[in-house]
């Protein structure tokens, strides 16, 4: 058996001089995120509470996995969604991942499963 690992990198952009500096770095597999294998899209909510993975790509894990932001910037493990189980359905190849200007929904592409989530 063959693990997939997969990194996520978060950047915090100095607003004036625009230099980006590492905040944090998240690993599927390292902790509580199990579902970042093949991650494709990254989205915020409009608040940017709240951060959205869609994963799937080149055969990853087909998921959605959603992060809180922490009162220090640093993203907290909130949930993952997988397809086949978990109440997506079908949902294969993660793609984009969009969340509506007010909020109030999450989507999710699913291009090998022809599927939004």
């Amino acid at each position: 058996m063959s693990l997939r690992v997969s990194t996520s990198i978060f950047l915090e952009r100095d607003k004036s001089s625009g230099k980006a500096t590492l905040k944090q770095i998240v690993r599927d597999e390292a902790g509580a995120a199990h579902g970042l294998a093949g991650a494709f899209s990254v989205t915020c909510s409009p608040d940017a509470h709240q951060v959205y993975v869609s994963a799937g790509r080149c055969g990853g894990d087909s998921a959605v996995t959603v992060f809180a932001r922490g009162k220090d910037g640093r993203l907290e493990f909130v949930q993952e969604l997988f397809g086949g189980k978990d109440g997506i359905g079908d949902f294969a190849g993660g793609n984009e991942v969009i969340v509506t200007q007010d909020g109030s929904a999450v989507y999710a592409l699913g291009s090998v499963s022809g599927s939004i989530a």
